[in-house]
């Protein structure tokens, strides 16, 4: 397996994956150990995946907990957990949660280097002629994976102050099953894909990282540490759908994540711990400022009677057609959390405090002549026009839960009760939209606003009960309920603008929109060479009009949240 979590998790029995869009999530060797997974096991939700490093979760505000591109360095690890069943009072939710303990470094330094890489050549090939003949252009093969991990850690300061540094640098490269490229790419005057068999399409994640960790034993009590990750990444997001020159091409300028925390133990009954956390992803996927893909139209070709790619010649929207091109900025994703355990021979208590907040703005753009072609065979009879562009802005204002369990050993039983209050907001600023190309006199503002704040008490609990009293054979059984994850651009305003409506089109020959797309009735221009568009069939392109109305119990209020509960039974026996 490859050393992410994600491939730890597939050796799970019973635990799947899914990726949004693709299928083939499977790691072998690590030649895809750097896609983004969201897991799910026993019927659960996807969604509710949570990946955290020392405790911190390492999500972003796209969606719900599952939505993360952070993979920590598993360089740093001294130990991955997976938790997928009968979660604690500690997690809102009861999906997959997976949690890296980071390595702290000692008195003597010791390290690790781990490298591993392979090309084309450590693979042979099924490609037949007659696999050939029946239109299959190329086969889907390894191009490069390399994976060069070191690290290493040690002392500072003698029992006071140790450190603990990696790096890593990854790749999958792999060549896409049937993509070659489009002997017409770049070049303005063409319209039409031409298989250039020359060029194959490539898929590639590659990321580099780095990271330091720091920990001061301040006395016998206390502990402090701090701990650092950067990571930049390119993902070329190709598919067998899209031609190479149109592949989403996404930059993370700088994803990161940064921790720091106290440990302290009180007494001898007593341990504090107080942790903070800050993560951020600036990425996406943006029309090039260089020519010609600035300005290149993209085509989608929805005929059959040509065996070619469905999307070509201009960048964004090969990869998500109900999406265009655009970019989001985190900058900061913050967490607290603080919990107080108190251990007897008989109790072990937890009380814990866990809020997130955090700001992502959204942009959304296109190539300038704001529109995307859609032909048959080669012709044109559609076009696509986009209200563009357009900016969001959403707040986390909390994320929060407050939570007590207790693991109680009375006899042979050991009873684990929890119960845990959640609280999520979230709100918006002021937010203002300009014109654009085919909205002339936009000039929207939206009023500040919120939508989700919602209140919910779960309870939780389970019993291992010691049936012989030998220690050997364990009876076990846990029910919970929990809340399910929620977004955080869920209600913003901006989300009812009609940003983009399909027209049909009869083109004079020139692959020019001879009309005048701010007018929405039909035109028929071909007595003067011009060409015939039909009307905007949608009335709300470029207006704010809900499409959708909420019952504020929907989003508001206690116990209103999508909620799931678990139950789970089995007996455990010790064979040797």
């Amino acid at each position: 397996a490859g050393r992410s979590h994600y491939d730890l998790a597939a050796l799970v029995p019973g635990l799947v994956g899914q990726q949004f869009g693709r299928s083939g999530w499977q790691d072998v060797g690590g030649t895809n150990n750097l896609q983004i997974s969201a897991m799910s096991i026993h019927g659960g939700t996807f969604l509710d995946t949570t990946m955290a490093v020392n405790g911190l979760s390492s999500r972003n505000l796209l969606s719900t907990n599952w939505a993360t591109n952070f993979v920590a360095d598993t360089g740093t690890a001294a130990e991955w957990t997976i938790d997928y069943a009968g979660q604690g009072a500690e997690s809102p939710s009861s999906g997959v949660t997976f949690n890296m303990i980071p390595k702290e470094g000692g008195n003597q330094f010791s390290g690790s280097v781990f490298a591993t890489g392979a090309n084309e050549h450590f693979q042979s090939s099924n490609y037949t002629d007659e696999l050939k003949a029946k239109g299959l252009r190329s086969p889907s093969t390894l191009y490069r994976m390399y994976d060069i991990n070191p690290s290493g850690g040690g002392q500072i300061f003698q029992n006071k102050l140790w450190f603990y540094v990696s790096g890593r640098w990854q790749t999958n490269q792999t060549y896409i099953p049937g993509s070659v490229g489009n002997a017409n790419a770049g070049d303005p005057t063409k319209w039409l894909w031409v298989a250039d068999p020359s060029v194959r399409g490539k898929f590639n994640t590659t990321q580099n990282s780095g990271s330091f960790r720091f920990t001061y034993q301040a006395n016998a009590k206390n502990k402090f540490f701090f701990s650092h990750e950067p990571q930049g990444r390119t993902w070329i997001d190709a598919t067998a759908a899209t031609s190479p020159e149109s592949f989403p091409d996404y930059v993370f300028t700088l994803q990161r994540m940064s921790s720091a925390g106290w440990t302290g133990t009180l007494n001898n009954k007593l341990l504090a711990s107080v942790k903070w956390g800050d993560h951020g992803e600036p990425f996406g996927d943006q029309i090039p400022a260089e020519a010609p893909y600035n300005t290149l139209i993209t085509v989608h070709e929805v005929g059959g009677q040509f065996i070619q790619p469905k999307h070509y010649r201009g960048r964004g929207h090969g990869g998500n057609q109900a999406v265009p091109p655009g970019w989001h900025t985190e900058p900061h994703d913050q967490q607290l959390n603080a919990s107080l355990s108190y251990v007897t021979g008989s109790h072990n208590m937890k009380f814990g405090f866990q809020n997130q907040w955090g700001t992502i703005d959204n942009f959304s753009e296109t190539v300038p002549a704001n529109v995307d072609y859609y032909f048959v065979n080669g012709v044109p009879n559609q076009f696509r026009q986009w209200a563009l562009p357009t900016h969001t802005t959403s707040k986390l204002k909390a994320e929060m839960g407050w939570y007590a369990q207790d693991a109680w050993t009375v006899g042979r039983a050991t009873i684990n009760a929890g119960l845990r209050f959640d609280y999520f907001a979230n709100e918006f600023p002021e937010q203002h939209l300009g014109p654009g190309l085919l909205v002339p006199n936009r000039d929207i503002t939206f009023a500040p606003a919120s939508f989700y704040s919602m209140k919910d008490l779960t309870p939780r609990v389970g019993v291992a009960y010691d049936l012989f009293g030998t220690g050997k054979t364990a009876l076990k059984a846990h029910w919970g309920k929990y809340v399910q994850g929620l977004s955080v651009g869920t209600g913003n305003p901006v989300g009812n603008l009609s940003t983009n409506a399909t027209r049909t089109w009869t083109d004079n020959g020139n692959y020019q929109i001879d009309c005048d797309l701010k007018v929405t009735a039909a035109q028929d221009n071909r007595a003067t060479g011009g060409d015939f568009c039909g009307p905007n069939p949608n009335a709300l392109f470029g207006l704010s009009t809900p499409s959708t109305a909420y019952d504020k119990e929907a989003y508001t209020g206690w116990g209103n949240r999508q909620w799931n509960q678990t139950f789970s039974v089995g007996v455990q026996h010790e064979v040797a």
